[in-house]
């Protein structure tokens, strides 16, 4: 049973009117933070919802007074407090007095919480932050008071700046300096929204709700790895990795969030749920605003798009450059933002499809590797394309019938497959991927190249098991040939001694069966060299992809130094030949002992170039530093300036 001045619900003490307020605050309130993934959530956001209350009434509140003010109505309600009306009885001021839901306090984070906003806001004097009159405690409820603005948020009044675009932007410029004034004191928002901007009677905005706000100066028990804050709709990409991801530059997404909304009549990422909203923020790139919206300006849609970069380091770097480039929108001046080049527009499209641009990368990598080997094999002056200058009448095949490229394709196609597409092939992967760290770089360049080794082999896999056993069934059928058309001086008898030599025992095989013998035996020959055919294209295919694995970990491992293109290049051909010498040397080996051919009488000179090219690779990538060290001579003849700060 509770004591004559603690509540008999909840046990807290009760007012010297005998009233307990920890239950008065904590009373139903029609709010539903389920609804819209702009509301709040327990896991994600506790800010107050703009939701006036629409029963509650001077005459129908249970209390009117607390402490020095008398509560007039209440005006809003959240997951952690409640505001209301209220009048200083002394000074006759009206005031919004927020003070924390006691009866949902779980722990001591929301209390804590509850006063980091009190001080962040009282620690700002901006025009465009509410101010902070009181910060106190009434009967073991905490509370703090602040000015009241009677125009309503912006989210109510939404419909307005939506017709008026520039009174948006003059809205928005004016909020971009205030987020700008609370991030030079070291204060991030972290939660700004329609909801968290007032509009007083004379059209100024005002930001509010400092509930999730942090300080950059400092650390904080409620700021802890993996901790996630913030509306979702309005919420930076980086934001759900947790607050040690999250910078000035989410404020600035946020309010580029707010302008997309006030352009197109959305936020720029919306879903059914507050999860599906943060997978969207997380995974996708919204439409550009003058796709939803075809009225609004290119300039002040290339200003919004600015603003929800996905990449915080290509948002504005502050919020003042962000005010100022909306100014200047409105003055009619030049923006700071350009539309984007061609490249530029290239880089955006691989970035938001990054699985088809991959794809797309690969197939030519792929495509730049067999068109100059189709060049060589089946043009012109090709030993395959030749041999149809003897049979002037017959059709070419189509795939032969290179006829009108000049003479010497194939030749500048050896070149430019040896020299120079085969070698580049790891730094343009490198280049377009951009690999983060050389665990990266390894794995797409090991993508690229089983992507490449694919083509290859669908395209010209074939073509290798095909000549290795044609040209098994052409030795044979030269020697038949031969023995049907003698050769000038050529004897029957040493053609068909030829033969039998060729097939031994065929002399013994009847004669009326002798040609289908023959031919049984040719084709089962031919059949049991397409396994050793398909070693040969695995080891082509390995010869022709590896070096664009280790060639694309080489371009990483130079393009972190910040090395210019020019000085780059040298050092990336030079390491790309050394190791390609070793992998064609120590590949030749490996695919002759699997053969059973290898050849070891030029071993020593081998030798020597491996280790010659392991001499070039480690100078090539050495981290060459220039000393700027002068000597101690003249740094004791010359007097030292400090440089100035």
């Amino acid at each position: 049973m509770a004591s004559p001045n603690h509540c008999d619900k909840c046990g807290s003490q009760l007012s010297d009117e005998g009233r307990c307020h920890q239950c008065l605050a904590s009373k139903e309130h029609p709010y539903d933070s389920s609804i819209d993934a702009t509301a709040p959530t327990y896991m994600i956001s506790s800010e107050l919802t703009d939701q006036t209350a629409t029963d509650s009434t001077p005459s129908d509140c249970e209390f009117k007074e607390f402490g020095d003010y008398e509560l007039l109505e209440e005006i809003a309600r959240g997951g952690m407090g409640v505001v209301y009306k209220a009048r200083h009885k002394k000074l006759n001021r009206v005031a919004a007095l927020k003070m924390i839901l006691g009866g949902r306090i779980s722990s001591e984070d929301d209390l804590q919480r509850f006063h980091i906003e009190a001080k962040a806001a009282a620690g700002l004097d901006h025009t465009g932050i509410v101010p902070v009159y009181e910060i106190g405690e009434h009967d073991g409820l905490a509370f703090f008071a602040m000015k009241y603005i009677d125009g309503g948020s912006l989210a109510q009044n939404v419909d307005r700046f939506r017709a008026d675009t520039k009174a948006a932007a003059q809205m928005l410029a004016s909020v971009a300096r205030a987020v700008n004034h609370a991030h030079q004191r070291g204060i991030l928002h972290r939660d700004l929204k329609p909801a968290n901007i007032l509009i007083d009677q004379s059209g100024q905005p005002l930001i509010t709700d400092l509930g999730l706000a942090k300080t950059t100066t400092g650390d904080s028990e409620l700021t802890k790895t993996g901790a996630v804050f913030g509306t979702p709709s309005y919420m930076s990409p980086e934001q759900p990795l947790g607050t040690e991801f999250v910078t000035t530059a989410a404020d600035i997404y946020a309010v580029g969030a707010i302008m997309y909304d006030l352009l197109t009549g959305r936020p720029p990422h919306t879903g059914k749920t507050a999860f599906e909203t943060v997978m969207s923020v997380r995974n996708n790139t919204p439409p550009t605003p003058r796709k939803l919206n075809p009225q609004v300006d290119s300039e002040l849609e290339l200003i919004c798009l600015k603003c929800i970069e996905r990449n915080p380091d290509d948002r504005y770097s502050s919020a003042a450059a962000l005010a100022s480039d909306l100014e200047n929108w409105l003055a009619g001046d030049a923006i700071s933002v350009k539309h984007p080049s061609f490249s530029a527009v290239t880089a955006r499209w691989m970035k938001q499809n990054r699985k088809l641009a991959y794809s797309v990368f690969a197939m030519l990598i792929g495509v730049l590797l067999i068109v100059p080997s189709a060049t060589i094999i089946f043009g012109n002056d090709s030993s395959i394309g030749k041999v149809y200058e003897h049979f002037p009448a017959a059709e070419r095949p189509w795939f032969m019938a290179i006829e009108s490229l000049p003479h010497w394709t194939p030749e500048v196609s050896m070149v430019s497959l040896v020299l120079l597409i085969w070698p580049s092939l790891g730094l343009w992967n490198a280049i377009v991927t951009r690999p983060k760290s050389i665990r990266h770089a390894a794995s797409l360049g090991g993508l690229t190249s089983l992507v490449c080794a694919g083509i290859m082999i669908a395209a010209t896999g074939w073509l290798v098991v095909v000549l290795m056993t044609a040209d098994y069934s052409s030795t044979h059928v030269r020697v038949l040939g031969e023995a049907l058309w003698l050769k000038k001086g050529a004897t029957p008898e040493a053609a068909r001694d030829a033969a039998n030599e060729l097939f031994e025992g065929l002399d013994a095989v009847p004669e009326e069966l002798r040609a289908k013998v023959l031919a049984d035996r040719v084709f089962n020959d031919q059949v049991a060299r397409g396994p050793q055919s398909l070693v040969m294209v695995g080891f082509m295919s390995w010869v022709l992809a590896l070096p664009i694995f280790y060639g694309t970990v080489i371009a990483h491992i130079l393009q972190s130094r910040n090395l210019r293109f020019w000085f780059l290049l040298p050092r990336y051909a030079l390491a790309w030949l050394s190791v390609t010498v070793v992998v064609v040397l120590s590949s030749a080996y490996a695919f002759g002992a699997i053969i059973g051919k290898m050849k070891t009488d030029k071993l020593e000179y081998h030798v020597v170039m491996v280790a010659v090219a392991g001499l070039v690779f480690f100078l090539a990538m050495r981290r060459w530093r220039r000393t700027t060290a002068a000597p101690m001579s003249q740094l004791d003849s010359k007097p030292v300036t400090p440089a100035p700060v």
